[in-house]
């Protein structure tokens, strides 16, 4: 005749049946862990050539991009100079020897924008309104105190960042953010006698040549 064994009187588990199941539970789980280790094992073994050469390329990449950046970087110096007229303070402003500049200037200082100044990498693009420069400069026969009025209303309501500058003993304003609809970038703005001088880029690509190259090599006579 065939025993069975009765469970104890609350009708639980027998521990050890547990004990068993949980046990059988860890070695499934160590089995599928050991399988997917196995798996990337063979498959790393498998494609070891393909593999290695992909991470040569990608390193022979990145070396090559490293001494391209450390190349340009180079080509850039010795800076590009150019000074204005006395009659317009002798503003004197360098920039990379690989940038081309072109210059509207009014000899006779009749206008109300005797300097307007672009410069670009390689070449100076067409003059438009659409078009973004790396630098631009200006002079212009407007009202300091009024153009700073109106940087400071433009950053409450488009949240400009507005801090001073000083170049050639004179302090100005300096402003990053969106400044116009469509251009973001740095602008500094400073007051020459009767006039003002405006200097900014239009992209933030130009940034580091701007804030390392261009403001550092920025004078006038007040």
């Amino acid at each position: 005749m065939i025993k069975f064994k009765k469970l104890d009187n609350n009708g639980a588990v027998s521990p050890l049946l547990l004990g068993l199941v949980a046990v059988s539970l860890m070695l499934i789980g160590a089995l599928v862990f050991g399988l997917g280790k196995m798996s990337e094992a063979n498959d790393y073994k498998n494609n070891f050539d393909q593999k290695v050469g992909a991470e040569v390329q990608e390193q022979s990449q990145l070396i090559a991009e490293q001494k391209q950046a450390e190349f340009d970087e180079k080509e850039k110096a010795p800076f590009s100079f150019w000074t204005s007229p006395t009659q317009y303070g002798s503003i004197k402003v360098g920039f990379p020897k690989t940038w081309s500049y072109y210059l509207d200037l009014d000899q006779e200082a009749s206008g109300s924008n005797p300097i307007n100044l672009y410069a670009h990498p390689d070449y100076v693009p067409a003059v438009s309104n659409t078009q973004k420069y790396a630098l631009r400069l200006t002079l212009t026969a407007d009202d300091y105190n009024k153009i700073l009025d109106g940087y400071r209303r433009k950053s409450d309501k488009e949240g400009l960042k507005i801090g001073t500058i000083q170049v050639s003993n004179v302090s100005g304003i300096k402003v990053k953010g969106l400044l116009t609809k469509d251009i973001s970038g740095t602008l500094v703005v400073f007051p020459i006698r009767d006039k003002v001088l405006t200097v900014w880029t239009e992209s933030n690509d130009f940034e580091p040549d701007f804030e390392n190259i261009i403001l550092k090599n920025l004078s006038f006579i007040p």
